[in-house]
């Protein structure tokens, strides 16, 4: 991998077959047989998903139910490469490898090792980084504190692994040395140390932990020898005879002992108090750093071998007496591995010894002996009159009277067992400064978020957990009443990172991680993964970001895991577009633009046809940014489901013949609203006469909207909005968010629909107030049973709430600015009503706004010239004489007082225009 970039995997399997080779290929709608054939063009008008093949696949004329097909049963690869904004390519790999982990390419140890191999090479990446960067000091530190700080991450994975991820009880002490056939049953003390390790499990927890230091030391050995390498140097090499005090016999044979030790036996300097020439001395403090460093990396045959080269066979034979492996360090990993394969003879030279002195007696005395040897070594001057602390922590590590450097909290916490992992847990979800705060012992401190690194590996930590089994599923509710706040730690450590991978443009990222998410939480990141894409993807994006997701969760599903639905996708849209409506932010427009989730798919047309015909009864109560986000909506349902809703029948049909209701209702009220602007423009604005042509125009556009209105009208049209799924017995009810309505003086982008129209809190108060009396007096006219009141809300809203027979009328009066003390016309910014008491409030709203514009139309075309009958079915349509489709009843009693006066109003103005229109030329009315 690159440094500074992440690529897709590559992985085995063909997926043309299921994914397509297109950028918008659906997963879900794939070239396998039965399933939708893939789209070779895209077309930004209409949903990508949708085809004319896609119909004839999608149970046309079945009459059934549109099913979510099933989920690919070839492996899924990653979703996406990352769109941008992350310097992080360790997140990518971190992903790759939760998804191996997932499929079943690899094994809960191999994905720790995976884990720690991630890091590890990404800080020998950013140091080599570094190296290049020496021109910019702030630079390079920034990029090596970086790499510091991965390092430490790969040991803490590295030390997982050696706690949790091996099983074998003979790790890491094995056997304690080869077979010895022919012993009698004997057993070498290394042997019977072997055996305590492997059945006491205290005693294998902390061999484990010397394991992994002994490891990471290791590592750090190598790896200072491979970069020495790199730049040319021969790393740590010693001169055959550099362990020799040399220097010092050279200075007495020339001056005399000088204060230097005047004997040259390896005690002479500590015995008589004097120090060794200064390049002796210097000598021997490089050549003790270097014994030091492999027998903490596990490796004493190594440092023993180094003695005896350098000319000090003495030293070796103290770091393991001269009985073979009867002495000297317990091995562990790998020196434990490597021990087993030894020659017979040595273990039976061991326990010869043994059985001489007694056993344990000479280990024991080995042991003595360091711990005598660190102790005074350390209390005698060196060259500078200070401790020797080499030499001295050269002995105390061999008596393991070593102590051991300080480690991170997280290191320390796993070391102390699943005990801790609470307190691991909650302060990874807290932060940093949550352990600097454990150390001072500030439990109170309110710590700042985490950092995208510890993040990162507090979310994979977890996962690691309950992949070992140390910690439950964040999703199991069957899991013990204690493990609740661990539980609650994963689940938060996971959300907190699944929300820093959206903002750091990582959103492919995502769903292999949302997988592991509880419900609830899964729910929240997607309302808000799917919010973020709709306000700034493309079609085709959502549509990937749509396909990758589903396709995660229904091969997750399918095997049993978690608590995802093999719908999973389709119940989070549907969250994310119920929720969408509670949303105050990006205006209607912003919920328009949220229901494109529902149409990814044919399994969730159903409820797509719900939530449509919901969103525009509540864009028809909604003034001009409802109208202008109503065609933004049923521009997105494109026509083949439209096709495929018919066909269906039952309850797709009658949502659809509600939704070809308010698409006509709603292209004519756009219609209106372009004509009465370019009335304004070319007639009422000007102080002359308009021109012939312009006066043609007018007529001839005008002339086909009204007689599209009054078609709508008479047609009953918005008879078919209603409850056309199950009914609603309940007694009526509805409570209404609304606004004043500004009507022409609306800001743009209320008027746009980009935003809702929202007042000052005195100016809510005091039209809450205007409407609550308005209400208390409406309700003394009226019949008992209903109920109604009118409150401010925080948001510079009114919260408009009644119940009971005339709920309806009450708030529709209401709207219209007709109650007693509330005069001011109203628009809804949310209606939460049953379908059937929202239908009825849309008609009584909608038909009057209808033929009043009717009025104002046949009025305005009468002046221009047009034929004085044009438009005359207006008042019939309002009155009732027996119009076909209507038989007596007009529609008059939707119509409040004010309303009927207004169009009667315009029927004045279209009389006089007329008259006029006789007299002479052109003449404007008012």
């Amino acid at each position: 991998m690159e440094s500074g970039a992440w690529s897709r995997p590559v992985l085995d399997t063909d997926f043309d077959g299921v994914y397509g080779n297109a950028p918008y290929g659906n997963p879900l709608f794939g070239s396998a047989p039965g399933s939708t054939p893939l789209r070779q063009s895209y077309n930004p008008n209409v949903n990508p998903v949708w085809s004319p093949q896609g119909n004839e696949q999608a149970g046309r004329g079945s009459g059934a139910l549109l099913l979510l097909p099933p989920p690919p049963a070839a492996q899924l690869p990653l979703p996406a490469p990352p769109s941008g904004g992350s310097t992080q390519p360790e997140e990518g790999a971190f992903a790759e490898v939760v998804a191996d982990l997932m499929q079943g390419n690899l094994s809960v140890p191999q994905a720790v090792r995976a884990f720690a191999a991630v890091c590890q090479n990404r800080a020998d990446q950013l140091r080599a980084e570094a190296a290049g960067q020496q021109h910019r000091p702030a630079r390079a530190m920034a990029l090596r504190a970086r790499a510091d700080a991965l390092q430490a991450e790969a040991g803490t994975w590295a030390l997982l692994e050696h706690l949790h991820a091996e099983p074998d009880p003979h790790f890491p002490g094995g056997a304690g040395g080869p077979p010895l056939p022919g012993a009698g049953g004997q057993l070498t003390c290394a042997q019977r140390i072997a055996q305590l390790l492997a059945t006491t499990p205290e005693l294998n927890w902390l061999a484990r932990v010397v394991a992994w230091l002994e490891d990471r030391a290791a590592a750090a050995l190598d790896r200072a020898e491979a970069a020495a390498a790199r730049s040319g140097g021969g790393g740590a090499r010693f001169a055959h005879d550099e362990g020799v005090p040399l220097g010092t016999l050279r200075a007495l044979g020339r001056h005399g002992s000088g204060g230097l030790a005047t004997e040259l036996d390896p005690d002479a300097s500590t015995r008589q108090g004097r120090p060794w020439a200064e390049q002796d001395a210097r000598d021997a403090e490089r050549l003790l750093a270097r014994l030091l460093a492999l027998l903490r990396a596990g490796r004493p045959a190594a440092a023993a071998a180094l003695c005896r080269d350098v000319g000090q066979p003495w030293r070796a034979a103290t770091f393991g007496g001269g009985t073979a492996s009867a002495l000297g360090l317990v091995p562990v990993g790998e020196a434990a591995a490597e021990a087993d394969e030894a020659d017979a003879g040595l273990g039976y030279e061991a326990l010869a010894c043994e059985t001489e002195a007694g056993p344990g007696a000479l280990r024991a005395l080995w042991r003595w002996a360091a711990y005598q040897a660190a102790e005074r070594i350390g209390g005698a001057p060196n060259q500078a009159g200070a401790p020797n602390q080499a030499e001295a922590a050269l002995y105390a590590a061999l008596a393991g009277h070593d102590l051991l450097d300080t480690q991170q909290a997280v290191q320390v916490d796993l070391v102390m067992g699943p005990l801790a992992l609470p307190r691991l847990l909650a302060r990874l979800a807290k932060g940093p400064e949550a352990f600097a705060a454990a150390s001072a012992g500030d439990a109170g401190a309110d710590p700042a978020p985490p950092a995208p690194e510890l993040l990162r590996f507090g979310a994979h930590l977890a996962l690691a957990l309950v992949a070992l089994q140390l910690l439950p599923a964040p999703h199991d509710a069957a899991a013990a009443p204690a493990a609740a706040p661990l539980q609650g730690y994963a689940n938060e450590l996971l959300q907190m990172y699944a929300v820093h991978l959206l903002d750091s443009g990582l959103a492919g990222l995502l769903p292999p991680y949302a997988c592991h998410l509880r419900a609830d939480r899964r729910a929240d990141v997607f309302a808000l993964h799917l919010r973020l894409l709709t306000e700034g993807a493309s079609p085709e994006a959502c549509l990937a970001a749509f396909e990758d997701a589903a396709a995660w969760f229904g091969v997750w599903a399918a095997g049993g895991h978690g608590d995802v639905a093999p719908d999973e996708m389709a119940r989070l849209v549907a969250a994310a577009a119920a929720r969408s409506r509670g949303d105050l932010a990006g205006g209607p427009a912003a919920r328009a633009a949220a229901a494109r989730w529902l149409l990814m798919s044919p399994g969730t047309l159903g409820q797509a046809l719900e939530h449509l015909c919901t969103l525009l009864r509540e864009f028809a109560l909604g003034g001009a940014g409802g109208a202008a986000a109503a065609g933004l909506l049923l521009a997105l349902l494109p026509e083949e489901a439209r096709d495929a809703a018919r066909d269906a029948g039952g309850p797709f049909a009658a949502g659809m013949e509600e939704i070809a209701a308010w698409q006509r209702y709603f292209e004519a009220d756009a219609e209106w609203r372009e004509w009465r602007a370019l009335h304004q423009r070319l007639v009422a604005e000007r102080p002359s006469a308009p021109a012939a042509a312009d006066r043609e125009a007018l007529r001839a556009r005008g002339g086909a909207l009204l007689s599209e209105m009054l078609a709508v009208a008479q047609a009953r049209e918005l008879d078919r909005v209603g409850d056309w799924g199950d009914p609603d017995a309940r007694e009526p009810s509805a409570a209404l968010l609304v606004a004043t309505d500004a009507g022409g003086v609306a800001p743009t982008e209320v008027a746009a629909g980009t935003a809702f129209p929202v007042m000052e809190p005195r100016d809510a108060e005091r039209a809450a107030g205007d409407l609550a009396a308005g209400l208390a007096a409406a309700l003394q006219e009226a019949a008992g049973g209903t109920s109604a009141a009118a409150t401010a809300t925080s948001e510079g809203l009114v919260l408009l709430e009644a119940s009971g027979p005339h709920a309806v009328a009450l708030l529709a009066d209401a709207l219209k600015g007709a109650l007693p003390h509330a005069s001011s016309q109203l628009q809804v910014v949310r209606a939460d009503a049953s379908a059937g008491v929202l239908a009825e409030l849309c008609r009584s709203m909608c038909y009057p706004r209808l033929l009043l514009r009717s009025a104002e139309l046949r009025a305005a075309l009468v002046a221009l010239g047009d034929d004085p009958g044009v438009g005359a079915q207006v008042v019939p349509l309002v009155a009732g004489d027996g119009t076909p489709g209507f038989g007596f009843k007009g529609l008059a009693p939707l119509f409040a007082p004010a309303e009927l006066r207004a169009l009667l109003e315009a029927e004045r103005r279209a009389e006089v225009a007329a008259i006029a229109a006789e007299q002479g030329p052109f003449v404007q009315t008012p």
